[in-house]
């Protein structure tokens, strides 16, 4: 396929790429309904914060979800300058990770989300409220001086494999009444 070549760059194995993944880009524009995915019942903590007992769960977590040992280029990958990375845990248990990151592209840097695992659909929208948060200041945002890096005004980037149906219900939930959600590029690997 045409990513072959990369995913070989990156440490992913044959049996990964004979899997023949589907992913399709996905943006939306102007997200209101940004509150809305918060969760308090889920316990996250940022990336940096980790003890090395909560980041060698994590490595696990990730071996499990993936099928792929890839400790060390995670750990590279989410402590990277500009990456907001949070992990999800229930009861000293990893249950979901997940990273937003701005992206080139113009003036107001488009964000990327990604990546995103969760066990469940509540940790997922618990992950994507911690790793946007920062973007989300309405106090701060006037009529004679708006807040043009709020997440409201902004398109956010997601890749998603095909098959994942309940990412789409989150990029749904974030959108809200006034936001746009479309699909874009299809990717195969």
């Amino acid at each position: 396929s045409n990513l072959a070549n990369k995913c070989h760059r990156f440490g992913l194995t044959t049996s990964f790429l004979q899997q023949e993944w589907k992913f399709a880009t996905y943006e939306i524009s102007n997200p209101s309904a940004f509150p809305t995915l918060q969760n308090t019942k889920v316990t996250i903590i940022k990336y940096s914060n980790l003890s090395e007992a909560e980041l060698t769960e994590l490595l696990k977590y990730d071996a499990r979800i993936t099928n792929l040992n890839r400790d060390v280029w995670l750990k590279n990958w989410l402590k990277r300058e500009n990456f907001n990375t949070y992990v999800a845990f229930k009861e000293k248990q990893v249950i979901g990770y997940g990273c937003s990151r701005e992206v080139a592209g113009g003036y107001v840097l488009p964000l990327l989300i990604g990546p995103l695992y969760a066990d469940n659909f509540e940790t997922a929208s618990a992950l994507l409220y911690a790793s946007l948060e920062k973007y989300y200041n309405p106090d701060d945002d006037y009529d004679w001086d708006p807040d043009i890096f709020a997440i409201y005004r902004r398109n956010v980037y997601f890749i998603v494999p095909e098959q994942n149906t309940q990412m789409i219900a989150l990029m749904e939930k974030l959108k809200g009444e006034t936001g746009t959600l479309k699909k874009d590029r299809l990717y195969y690997v």
